[in-house]
């Protein structure tokens, strides 16, 4: 559940989240959360669907918003996806992009949005930050993104060039 509280009422509840990691906008009228295989956020007051992105890893946290509200970035939080790397999902956009590659845990912005703060996954317990210019979109201040289908094409190319190499090995 997401509360709000103020000094004036007691905490009230406003929304039952089924993800244990919601994460609230910042101007605190939206929320995001992974549920199913997606990145939903809703919108609080007219609890309607605003967006949704199918997240091509298995992700359970995380979730980051920029400082302008327009983006959101998700890095996978488990070892056995170290390889999917740093997702920006934008509000006006249809598909998320992967903005790095690696094994990337988690990301966030800071210091109103001119830094992206990076976390690795194991073995490498580090914890990175680039300088972002916070009027210009992080999609395109780092550079290109992968698409989802090119990242599917490339999680792939191993697996084929496997099959190419034997074709008769069953694994």
């Amino acid at each position: 559940s997401v509360l709000i509280d103020s000094p004036q009422t007691d905490p009230q509840r406003i929304m039952a989240c089924p993800n244990p990691f919601p994460a609230l906008s910042p101007d605190q009228r939206r929320v995001a959360y992974l549920e199913g295989g997606s990145l939903k956020v809703q919108d609080l007051v007219s609890r309607s669907l605003v967006a949704e992105w199918e997240v091509p890893f298995n992700a359970w946290g995380g979730v980051a918003w920029s400082a302008t509200g327009a983006e959101l970035c998700l890095g996978a939080n488990s070892a056995i996806e170290k390889r999917s790397g740093l997702w920006v999902f934008r509000l006006d956009r249809r598909e998320p992009l992967r903005i790095l590659d690696g094994a990337i845990s988690a990301g966030a912005w800071a210091c109103e949005g001119r830094k992206l703060i990076l976390t690795l996954a194991p073995p490498y317990f580090e914890i990175w930050g680039a300088d972002l210019d916070p009027k210009v979109p992080t999609i395109e201040a780092l550079g290109p993104a992968q698409t989802l289908q090119e990242y599917r094409q490339e999680m792939l190319r191993p697996y084929t060039r496997r099959i190419e190499a034997n074709p008769m090995d069953a694994n």
